[in-house]
């Protein structure tokens, strides 16, 4: 049978089944449509969840001095000091370079973080301060800048300021290039994260600069 006959007999069949060939060829619309749709649903919430974890940072590990163990409903962290009360608490450089040399570990971040005082426009408070590695935190912060620059290579009293203490701590906003008082040292302001609404806020209302510089300002750690 040729092929121009198969077709003539099919579209024939068509003619005299008119309802039934529509439901069918309506069936065929519907599962596909559906299938189609479910596909792109599944890919829409793949790249949202993508995206909220990237926002979370959940490529970033954090490793903390000490052992820990996870207790309780809520399996918060505590740490158990028995097993460290002879020796610092503290990373040292021989930990940093084993962690860099990890397969997978794209960038460290060695972070020094404590209390300060600080002057603005005169009033005075206690601020949380963090020293970072300045080559590479600007692709390891997932808060963002609201105003202004990262860190970069060669800073030393440049810091970046958390939203919250830029536009909410003072009488006067925090703005670029406002000289604050660190721990006795004079700074610069460079950069304003954005507000990042995280738990605990800390990037709010924190105070970011080069760890060396950390080192020299902080009283309590």
């Amino acid at each position: 049978m040729r092929l121009l006959d198969i077709f003539l007999l099919s579209l024939s069949h068509v003619r005299k089944s008119r309802m039934r060939s529509w439901l069918t060829i309506v069936g065929v619309i519907i599962g596909v449509a559906s299938v189609v749709a479910i596909i792109s649903i599944g890919q829409g919430m793949q790249e949202n969840v993508q995206q909220r974890l990237g926002g979370f940072g959940a490529d970033i590990i954090t490793v903390i001095p000490g052992y820990f163990r996870a207790t309780g409903v809520h399996s918060e962290m505590h740490t158990d000091r028995s097993v460290s009360t002879s020796s610092s608490i503290n990373l040292t450089d021989k930990d940093y370079r084993v962690i860099k040399q990890v397969p997978g570990v794209m960038y460290v971040n060695g972070l020094v973080s404590g209390k300060a005082d600080l002057k603005y426009d005169n009033e005075k408070t206690v601020v949380s301060v963090t020293g970072v590695d300045t080559s590479v935190w600007r692709q390891m912060d997932n808060t963002g800048l609201d105003d202004g620059r990262y860190l970069q290579s060669g800073d030393s009293n440049s810091i970046v300021v958390g939203y919250g203490l830029a536009y909410g701590a003072f009488l006067q906003p925090i703005t670029l290039n406002r000289p604050i008082t660190i721990g006795g040292k004079n700074f610069r302001v460079v950069g304003i994260l954005r507000q990042s609404g995280g738990l605990g806020g800390s990037s709010d209302t924190g105070i970011y600069m080069p760890a060396e510089m950390a080192r020299e300002v902080i009283t309590e750690k």
